[in-house]
């Protein structure tokens, strides 16, 4: 006959914070086999869960709508409600998860914020936090507009591990290789637009392919005690606009790769400007985007 431990509702949080420090204090014997992702279905998420697999991890993904995600058959799939992290704490509970892994986007920064609670509330030891892309070591960028929506999240995390409620490890990748070519950010490729070379093009830019993004999640995963509360730099390639428009053209020495000069400085101010005007445009988001990219070294090796 085998006993069942009954624990009531009032204590449920105390006991996974009792599991978790149970966890720290044998943080030399601890593996983690068994990883949530939030934010499975979008652009980190391939990569990411075929690489957990590959590793031999036993992967789920939460999504606020279960019947639309198109997942592997082996990746459980959960529903979520992100509203609080009341709302969220019951999709993580009680599943045995060692890790989760927040590649929401970037602008729902109160989603991670609230996912990162729900995952301290479940006991969960390790978080990779929404740390990937630019940097905000630089203050410049971490006071941009754009940039706002990732500080708070920052924080929190660090707050959090400092208290000892959780163990996070950071990922900072650069530009995303893949979407940055495929959309033309970097360079037009697709001679749609001419590229907008960045105070002369010549700055070298780290950027990291999703494939090698998802090959970093795993293989930190696989060193918990290595890992823990450490910020990672990676980069597939570090590349400058100058060199990637010479391969284009020696690749297509028929086509036509239009440029147009910009300084990153007279971007930033104009963009300010429209955005204290009240002006929150495209243009405006763009050109933070660009100021952060080349001239404050923000994505730089």
């Amino acid at each position: 006959m085998s006993a069942r431990l009954m624990i009531p509702d009032d204590h449920l949080l105390d006991f996974h914070f009792l599991q978790l420090d149970l966890k720290l204090k044998n943080m030399s014997h601890i593996t983690i086999s068994n990883v949530v992702i939030a934010g499975g279905t979008g652009r980190l998420g391939p990569s990411t869960i075929k690489h957990l697999l590959k590793n031999g991890l036993k992967v789920s993904v939460l999504t606020r709508d279960p019947t639309s995600a198109n997942l592997p058959p082996d990746v459980d799939v959960i529903g979520a409600d992100y509203t609080s992290a009341e709302t969220l704490t019951p999709s993580l509970v009680g599943r045995g998860f060692d890790a989760i892994v927040i590649i929401l986007n970037r602008l729902a920064y109160d989603a991670s914020v609230v996912t990162m609670q729900a995952a301290v509330n479940a006991g969960i030891y390790r978080a990779i936090p929404s740390f990937f892309g630019v940097s905000l070591d630089n203050p410049e960028i971490a006071n941009m507009p754009f940039m706002k929506t990732k500080l708070p999240v920052l924080n929190d995390v660090l707050a959090k591990a400092e208290k000892g409620e959780i163990t996070y490890t950071g990922i900072n990748t650069g530009m995303f290789l893949d979407w940055v070519l495929d959309e033309d950010i970097f360079v037009g490729l697709s001679g749609k637009a001419p590229t907008r070379v960045a105070d002369g093009g010549d700055i070298p830019m780290s950027a990291t392919a999703l494939d090698d993004i998802g090959k970093a999640i795993s293989s930190v995963l696989s060193k918990p005690e290595e890992t823990v509360n450490k910020l990672y730099y990676i980069h597939t390639v570090v590349m400058t606009q100058n060199q990637v428009l010479g391969y284009a053209r020696e690749a297509a020495p028929g086509a036509e790769f239009a440029v147009e000069q910009v300084d990153t400085k007279v971007l930033v101010e104009a963009a300010w400007k429209r955005y204290n005007e009240g002006i929150r445009d495209r243009v405006s988001v763009r050109d933070f985007v660009i100021r952060a990219s080349y001239d404050s070294g923000a994505m730089r090796n």
